[in-house]
């Protein structure tokens, strides 16, 4: 099931997302997505949401990213469900996470 969780992981990974420089890390056979979603499934492994983020900001070559830390909290606190929900649901993550960068991008 789709929750406010999965909305609230993927706010986090957008900001990360906007940070990349995506023409060096994609390729024809990589969109996007596909090289998110492997760096996410990679990330997912450490023990909480906070190593997690460092992981995967390290892994798509960015220091750091825009921090939302009361959502960094949020998730924090449920750390168990939002692990589980990284490993489980990683492919909807990254794509959601994508479409969320773009909206954000689009506001601004």
């Amino acid at each position: 099931m789709i929750s406010d969780q999965h909305e609230q992981i993927s706010i986090v990974i957008a900001e990360i997302y906007r940070k990349v420089d995506w023409k060096k890390m994609t390729s024809i056979k990589r969109s996007a997505v596909d090289v998110l979603t492997d760096r996410i499934r990679v990330a997912s492994k450490e023990p909480d949401i906070l190593r997690a983020h460092d992981k995967l900001c390290a892994s798509l070559h960015i220091p750091t990213s825009k921090i939302n830390t009361d959502l960094i909290e949020i998730l924090y606190q449920d750390n168990d469900n939002t692990m589980r929900i990284l490993r489980k649901h990683t492919g909807y993550i990254a794509a959601l996470s994508q479409k969320k960068a773009k909206e954000i991008k689009n506001e601004n």
